[in-house]
């Protein structure tokens, strides 16, 4: 048994940019997560670029 998918160009585009949309946002949550991290143990985050 084969699928076939067909997509318009319209509907593949606005999929496209859904899923752009949605890792953007995963991205930002990810980014102020780590920030506050880093806040909260400035030091340690410090300390650790130094070794690197």
């Amino acid at each position: 048994m084969e699928h076939s998918w067909h997509f318009g160009p319209k509907t593949l585009v606005l999929m496209v940019v859904s899923m752009v949309r949605r890792l953007s946002a995963v991205f930002a949550a990810d980014v102020v997560g780590l920030s506050r991290m880093m806040e909260t143990d400035e030091a340690g985050w410090e300390n650790e670029a130094d070794d690197n």
